[in-house]
């Protein structure tokens, strides 16, 4: 039976924060726990609307399950190909494509938002992990600042790595380099 306590329907509440929560996070777990014990508490107890402590304890945990499971938005993309990329073949690239050592990697910088700075600095960062350590160590094998072009909303140019591995390439704005514009994950083998 489906019960309501004041306007929480607890059936409706699960299904809202579980689709926010992505069932690899550790926070799904956690936010499961918190809608089982709602449910729980909500189900099995029919409880005055007075009652002090859970009015005082249900305004934390929804407070505590939006926090957790909020989905992070994304104003921009980038989109990572083998061949030039342009508005023909810009939906055939891969989420995290592999390319080969030297190889041209072609990357194009969508943003919803114009980018305000003239110029932008791309970073790739290689993940290494040869000595098994638990966190993997990091260098910067490319960086270079370049100029964004006459399209505020598009960026596209290409770089040459020259080491297999694990990549990660970021964008930024010279404004802000703390928070990127946009990252994406890709892989190199090889020949």
């Amino acid at each position: 039976m489906n019960k309501t306590f004041g306007i929480v329907n607890s059936e409706a509440f699960s299904v809202i924060a579980r689709s926010k929560a992505t069932k690899q996070s550790i926070y799904y777990k956690i936010v499961s726990k918190i809608i089982y014990y709602i449910d729980c508490r909500v189900r099995a107890i029919a409880l005055p609307r007075n009652d002090s402590s859970i009015r005082l304890f249900l305004p934390l945990i929804i407070i505590t399950i939006f926090l957790l499971s909020g989905c992070i938005k994304q104003d921009a993309a980038i989109f990572l190909s083998a061949n030039p990329i342009n508005l023909n073949n810009i939906a055939t690239t891969q989420e995290s494509p592999v390319f080969k050592v030297r190889q041209k990697i072609y990357f194009t910088l969508v943003s919803k938002q114009p980018v305000e700075s003239p110029v932008l600095r791309l970073q790739t960062i290689k993940l290494d992990n040869k000595y098994n350590y638990p966190i993997p160590q990091m260098e910067i094998p490319y960086a270079v600042d370049m100029e964004r072009g006459s399209n505020p909303n598009v960026v596209s140019d290409y770089f040459v790595l020259h080491q297999d591995g694990t990549y990660f390439i970021r964008i930024f704005s010279l404004d802000n380099l703390d928070k990127p514009i946009a990252q994406a994950e890709f892989f190199v083998e090889k020949r």
